[in-house]
């Protein structure tokens, strides 16, 4: 049963969660006006955030939009397998963009521009870099849900299994290093590419190149998974 099918207010609440976020953003820097927007990026989103709300949001706007393009008629339009592939995945990457957008923005303006006097040359690197990774990582993340969504169909299923992806970092590390923990957020904010208060923004390019690299491999799986499988399985259609 796909339960996200008939619900179309995702992008509604992706704008309330800005506001949520300009409102804590706000907050914080009334309190701390010299932090450092990767400590304020920290502070904000959470792992906490990211499992409960801002993936499962994300991922259930990303379910919408290939429900949308699912149907027999929509299939059929596009000429080919390769040609639906690339106008869904295409629409997976912009609806990325503008999610992550939506999100960030706020705190940008607000740390980059209200509390302009106290920024410095590192905050806007990390802003544009930031942004960035936050859009490839949700990308990857709405690619994997595709290559899910294709396999089984099943909503509740496809929301599971990234979301234990998402977590996986924090229970091998848990499990493995004990010593030091890794999670979501520690990695989609690069909190480990400042060390002594120095921020490597080489490194952080390094990473968006990687998870470029991560990307095309996923969409190469996609590709493969599309040529081999019956994609016209669904019989609900009128």
């Amino acid at each position: 049963m796909n339960i996200f099918r008939k619900i179309n207010i995702f992008w509604i609440l992706s704008f309330v969660l800005s506001c949520f976020f300009a409102v804590a953003a706000y907050k914080v820097l009334f309190r701390y006006n010299t932090i450092r927007l990767s400590v304020l990026y920290q502070a904000i989103f959470n792992d906490l955030l990211f499992y409960a709300i801002i993936v499962p949001i994300f991922v259930g706007n990303i379910i919408k939009l290939i429900d949308d393009d699912m149907s027999y008629s929509k299939m059929i339009s596009y000429g080919s397998r390769a040609n639906w592939q690339k106008k869904v995945m295409k629409k997976l990457f912009i609806a990325s963009l503008i999610y992550i957008f939506i999100l960030v923005t706020p705190i940008n303006v607000e740390r980059l521009i209200l509390w302009m006097k106290n920024s410095q040359l590192q905050d806007y690197c990390y802003c544009i870099l930031a942004f960035i990774t936050y859009v490839l990582i949700f990308t990857l993340i709405s690619y994997i849900a595709f290559i899910l969504k294709i396999q089984w169909n099943m909503d509740i299923l496809v929301l599971a299994c990234i979301i234990g992806i998402i977590f996986a970092p924090y229970l091998l590390t848990r499990i493995i290093l004990k010593t030091e923990i890794i999670n979501f957020s520690y990695i989609i904010n690069a909190y480990f590419l400042f060390v002594d208060n120095q921020y490597l923004w080489f490194a952080h390019e390094l990473m968006c190149i990687v998870i470029i690299a991560v990307i095309i491999c996923v969409y190469a799986l996609a590709s493969f998974q599309i040529k081999n499988k019956d994609l016209l399985w669904r019989n609900d259609e009128k």
